[in-house]
């Protein structure tokens, strides 16, 4: 009678932790060993931004019933298991994680008696950049063995972290209709953005229409990033300055509507020099009459620094956007290219950045040296929409 209040004990508590993965011939023993992670689900998702090197997961060994004495568990890396878990999940080209990526605080653990589950054994993860997008990793990480003489729970026997690199940008902010200020550089924070003699402005955008005139970020008929303008087309990037604009009017130099694009301008005060880069590469290289040093902390007459608005309610972007940001420095191609989705806000020369990604409200944190950008009153609120990229 005892025996059989046991068994219908250890059912129960299996049930529990896994109801739909139990197996008759599983419980007809009065104890199961078995891996607490995988107790519902035999997989676990590792997806990883393609700036990230390293990561880390727990795993822990666990029974059923707390056992009369210690036991003891070997963990073993099977990558024979690969294959067919691949085929089990419609996965083609499941591949075994190179041994250099992973690494297990431990393999032997320990349950000791009247307990239930072993320490935590940590598994790490590095050198992550050598999972390349394409690639599907899986790490299967099994019970190989257990001194009790408890039987296996054969269905969470195993867990298989599966490795994948994912998006670095996951939420964007729509602002049409949104007056966005930053009212910091009005006060002490604006000395970041005072006295640049260079700078780059770069950021990510998506055009849902192009009409008029689309409007980035910059100061009114004082250093302006907008998309079109009269005579050049809705789509085209300009620099507007207070001595001419960059560059002439080119229908060779439009962004496509609905897709995202990354967009960056370098000026020189002291030369002139300004160049344009889409989506990475030089688009256009020239001079301008701009000024000698370029004071974002100032209003140019009644308008100030905004986002996505300036001079009348015809010019909002209508789009959304990301990553927008302001450096006191020259940024090379080479950095400009490799850093487009991402960068470091500790990276010497950054003054301003604002990554839209906060997923609700109407303030966009400023990462760089707190000057927020809010949404003015009597305007739209932002409106956030969840992206992937790149």
């Amino acid at each position: 009678m005892k025996s059989i209040k046991i068994i219908l004990l250890t059912l129960a508590v299996i049930f529990a932790f896994a109801c739909d993965r139990v197996d008759l011939e599983d419980v007809t023993f009065d104890n199961v060993i078995y891996l607490s992670n995988a107790s519902s689900n035999d997989t676990d998702n590792l997806t990883f931004r393609a700036t990230d090197e390293s990561a880390t997961r727990t795993i822990e060994v666990a029974l059923a019933l707390p056992a009369s004495q210690n036991v003891k568990a070997k963990l073993k890396v099977d990558m024979s298991l690969v294959a067919s878990y691949g085929r089990a999940n419609y996965i083609d080209n499941a591949l075994p994680l190179p041994e250099n990526v992973y690494s297990l605080s431990t393999t032997e653990v320990e349950i000791l008696a009247g307990d239930v589950r072993s320490t935590p054994v940590v598994v790490t993860f590095e050198n992550l950049t050598e999972v390349e997008p394409d690639m599907t990793c899986v790490l299967p990480i099994t019970i190989e063995s257990n001194d009790g003489g408890v039987k296996f729970l054969e269905g969470s026997r195993t867990i298989y972290i599966v490795v994948k690199q994912g998006a670095i940008i996951v939420t964007a902010a729509y602002i049409d209709g949104v007056k966005l200020e930053v009212e910091g550089f009005s006060g002490s924070g604006g000395s970041v953005v005072n006295g640049l003699t260079e700078l780059t402005m770069e950021g990510l955008f998506f055009l849902n229409s192009a009409e008029g005139l689309n409007t980035l970020m910059g100061i009114e008929q004082y250093f302006l990033l907008r998309l079109g303008d009269t005579g050049y087309d809705p789509a085209q990037l300009q620099v507007a300055t207070s001595g001419g604009s960059f560059p002439s009017a080119d229908a060779n130099k439009v962004f496509s509507k609905n897709e995202w694009h990354h967009f960056a301008v370098t000026y020189n005060g002291s030369t002139k020099e300004i160049e344009i880069y889409a989506d990475g590469r030089i688009q256009s290289t020239g001079t301008v009459s701009g000024p000698s040093t370029v004071n974002f902390n100032v209003a140019n007459g009644d308008w100030p620094f905004l986002i996505g608005y300036s001079y009348d309610d015809e010019r909002f972007l209508d789009g959304n956007v990301s990553e927008f940001r302001i450096w006191n420095l020259i940024r090379t191609a080479e950095e400009i290219e490799e850093h487009m989705y991402e960068v470091d806000p500790e990276t010497p020369g950054l003054v301003s950045y604002w990554k839209f990604d906060e997923g609700g409200g109407s303030t966009i944190k400023d990462y760089a040296n707190g000057n927020d950008a809010t949404a003015a009153n009597g305007y739209a609120s932002v409106r956030w929409v969840s992206v992937s990229l790149p």
